[in-house]
């Protein structure tokens, strides 16, 4: 019989052992067989290399800004813009309707 141990990446490094335990189906009380100890060593593991965090991204902000600077025209934008009606002053008023 052959077994693959698989070892969770939390288990501390070690020696361990187990039994295998094989029971007949047709008299479970009494048909037992039992191995003896199997043992297994879960070596030191190497310190995980963890990447650098990136930096961040500091020129699409730069880019932002410059866009919008030129999509609103400078930094004053739109708001120093001289505002003109379209409509002509008029001097006379209208007189309520009847």
């Amino acid at each position: 019989m052959t077994l693959q141990v698989t070892v969770p990446p939390e288990a501390p490094p070690g020696n361990y052992h187990f039994n295998v335990q094989v029971v007949s189906t047709e008299d479970t009380d009494n048909d037992v067989a039992q191995s003896p100890a199997v043992s297994f060593t879960v070596p030191q593991r190497a310190v995980p290399v963890v990447p650098p965090k990136t930096a961040f991204p500091w020129w699409a902000v730069a880019a932002g800004v410059a866009f919008l600077l030129v999509a609103g025209g400078g930094p004053g934008g739109p708001s120093r813009a001289t505002i003109r009606s379209r409509c002509p002053r008029s001097s006379a008023r209208s007189s309520p309707r009847r």
